[in-house]
């Protein structure tokens, strides 16, 4: 039950996320208020297993201006291109707090 209220919050933090994110490359793209600041950042990873490494990846690159760009070999780093980035501490912790810590719960 625990699973399943973690699992559901996700997805709509998710689809929120990936909405919210749509409107803001947008303006973005169409009208932009300065310049984009493409840049790769390095996540350390808190997920093991290869399904939650999977889920977070895809999760990452649905959402609009970010892509999961590379893997590490033994799986503890994520390589996310980011489309405008100003604070890549800032984004991790986003990351970690809205999506990585779900996953975890989801996993454990």
């Amino acid at each position: 039950r625990r699973k399943a209220r973690i699992a559901v919050e996700l997805f709509a933090v998710v689809l929120h996320d990936i909405l919210k994110a749509n409107v803001q490359v947008a303006r973005q793209i169409i009208a932009p208020a300065e310049a984009l600041k493409p840049r790769f950042v390095v996540m350390r990873l808190r997920v093991k297993e290869p399904e939650a490494i999977f889920l977070l990846s895809a999760i990452i690159t649905m959402t609009p201006g970010t892509l999961s760009a590379d893997l590490s070999e033994r799986r503890t780093q994520l390589r996310i291109h980011v489309l405008n980035l100003d604070d890549a501490d800032a984004l991790i912790e986003e990351i970690r707090r809205r999506y990585e810590d779900p996953i975890l719960e989801l996993f454990r």
